[in-house]
């Protein structure tokens, strides 16, 4: 505890602290937290909005409400939920925990201005530790667990597992069953399932993600088996943190023998773009979540509004997305139209990864005597729709293919390879990961296939404000910051017309619909589990055999710098067509995108 704090807790010994002192010590706190431990605190405009909508679903009887934060940081949200029950005339008592213990002072510190010091518990404590699954309860079972609740409100800390360090994540893996990569908010879920009594409110926030990756099918599963979903908020790239976090806040009821069917509301609050000068105002992010539409908060910031419903497929683990009626009919009339998908041309892979790239995909060989084993590699560097800038790294890629199996090569093959890598075998055994899987010390830790480099592929980036798919046919290795596609039945037609629908506006609005999910600055993320739906029509009709015709064009014209925006403009119209799906004005291509896309310069590389 640093000299500040000692002498405020002193003082909090010794005399009453008025609320300014207390608030003034909060910014102080919270500022170091923020800079040391990367913690992000509860907004007060999120707090209140969520403490009202808990109470509003809350059961309140003549006992206080057991109210439970399990990481209480500065106390704001119980603070928030305390003072609209007692605003509501509801008594309450609350408990608390956190591993910080100047946090846990100054939440005590708060919450005794409302509620008598009696009726508070803030420990510090880690709850994660402390909570234990219950025991199956009997008719005559009493409880007198402070962590068992009517009410719990949580903003679990945004730590990433390789700081938790191994030991921590090998127990929190145990006790709560987790499987794949651990994040810390997945147990904080399964705790306060165990410690909410049946039918009892939770109101938690959460990184978005997990309602869209595949590793968030568990935790999607075990929220709809074990709660009703009341309400879900997506905050996305609004910033209602100070931080780059994109939240989730999700208002869960324990379930209870008696079932009941329920309508989850979604709520959706993303940036976006529109000139109009008579834009709805609102106060903040949290009051736009009561006006549907497009509106402008004050501070300038205009956000796209949706309200609709839960959306999770027909199974358990999938992906959670917001149901409008007209979402639903868009969608609807794309399915009708739609003969495959991206999936049914071929697997989406991941590029290589080495996990040591100083090694192996260095930013020029022209200092050192080169390799024999460098091939040509593909990176974001190059990215542009349809046809790639030119190559121009190198990778060094040690596997090849035997006998239809991949190998890693024998290096005494290679002279001057091995040379380069023995200068840095003390690295390259440091992979713990890859030698405990009794693999050689020189491999890349995804090398994919290697013969299927030569093939036509279609590769595109990661993340990006527009979609940017390009046809690759040098024969270059993907690097892991890309990924691709090849044609599984050899057809490069197929990859021609995903190139079509890849690169086109059309792409962009289905995925908003049906995924609903951006980064910040616009971006989205074109990753497996979203590209792999997208939708391509039948190849065998005439407009699809057209759409190839312009690609073809375009890539041909690209390379000899010609002006290709007319092609591809009329490329936007016609993918819309395809699909039945009337094009809106805001997807014109326009003059200077083309200028954009026809004639950037070759980017540097980073």
């Amino acid at each position: 505890m640093n000299l500040r704090a000692k002498n405020w807790k002193k003082r909090l010994a010794e005399e009453a602290i008025d609320k300014s002192s207390i608030d003034d010590y909060g910014e102080c706190m919270k500022a170091n937290a923020k800079k040391s431990n990367g913690v992000h605190y509860t907004p007060n405009s999120l707090a209140e909005r969520l403490a009202k909508t808990m109470l509003s679903y809350a059961v309140v009887g003549d006992a206080p409400l057991r109210v439970v934060d399990p990481a209480v940081g500065d106390g704001e949200l119980l603070y928030a939920l305390a003072n609209a029950a007692i605003s509501k005339g509801v008594g309450v008592s609350l408990a608390g925990s956190d591993i910080d213990e100047n946090a846990v002072l100054l939440a005590q510190a708060r919450l005794e201005t409302l509620v008598p010091a009696g009726h508070t518990n803030i420990a510090v404590s880690d709850f994660l530790e402390k909570v234990d699954k219950p025991a199956p309860k009997t008719l005559f079972s009493i409880s007198d667990d402070p962590w068992t609740a009517d009410l719990m409100i949580a903003n679990p800390p945004y730590v990433r597992t390789q700081v938790l360090g191994a030991a921590k994540v090998q127990r929190l893996t145990e006790k709560f069953d987790l499987t794949g990569r651990v994040d810390i908010y997945q147990a904080f879920i399964k705790a306060i399932s165990w410690s909410l009594i049946p039918g009892g409110i939770t109101g938690i926030i959460i990184p978005n993600r997990f309602m869209t990756v595949r590793g968030g099918a568990e935790i999607r599963a075990f929220l709809l088996k074990n709660f009703d979903v009341l309400e879900v908020w997506d905050l996305g790239d609004t910033r209602v943190f100070e931080a780059a976090v994109l939240p989730a806040i999700l208002i869960l009821q324990k379930k209870s023998h008696s079932t009941r069917l329920v309508k989850t509301l979604f709520k959706s609050v993303y940036r976006t773009i529109d000139p109009q000068e008579n834009l709805r105002v609102v106060e903040n992010v949290c009051d736009a979540l009561d006006a549907p539409g497009t509106v402008r908060t004050r501070s300038g910031d205009t956000l796209k509004v949706l309200n609709g419903g839960l959306d999770h497929g027909n199974s358990d683990e999938g992906v959670w997305r917001i149901s409008t009626e007209s979402n639903e009919d868009w969608l609807d009339t794309v399915a009708k139209h739609t003969f495959c998908t991206f999936r049914d041309v071929g697997k989406v892979r991941v590029g290589v990864k080495s996990t040591a790239d100083n090694v192996f995909l260095r930013k020029s060989w022209q200092d050192i005597r080169e390799p024999e084993l460098l091939r040509p590699v593909t990176t974001h560097h190059v990215a542009r729709s349809y046809r790639a800038h030119p190559i121009s790294r190198q990778i060094l890629y040690p596997h090849a293919v035997i006998d239809g199996k991949r190998v890693v090569v024998d290096l005494e093959q290679y002279p001057i390879s091995k040379r380069y890598l023995e200068d840095f075998r003390s690295q390259l055994e440091g992979r713990s990961y890859l030698m405990d899987s009794g693999r050689e010390w020189y491999e890349l830790w995804v090398p994919q296939s290697p013969q299927m480099w030569a093939m036509p592929k279609v590769v595109f980036r990661d993340i990006s404000e527009n979609p940017t798919f390009w046809l690759d046919m040098e024969g270059t290795v993907v690097n892991g910051d890309c990924y691709w596609i090849v044609s599984e039945n050899g057809d490069e037609n197929e990859l021609w017309l995903l190139l079509a629908v890849a690169n086109s506006r059309f792409i962009e609005d289905f995925y908003d619909h049906r995924f609903n999910n951006k980064l910040y600055a616009g971006r989205r993320r074109f990753m497996t589990q979203y590209v792999e739906k997208f939708p391509l029509p039948d190849p065998r009709l005439s407009s699809s055999r057209g759409l190839i015709a312009r690609v073809k064009r375009i890539y041909q014209g690209l390379e000899a710098g010609e002006d290709m925006s007319h092609e591809r403009a009329l490329i936007e119209a016609e993918v819309y067509a395809c699909f039945g799906i009337r094009r809106p004005e805001s997807s014109v291509f326009s003059a200077m995108e083309s200028e954009a896309f026809d004639s950037e310069p070759f980017p540097q590389t980073a």
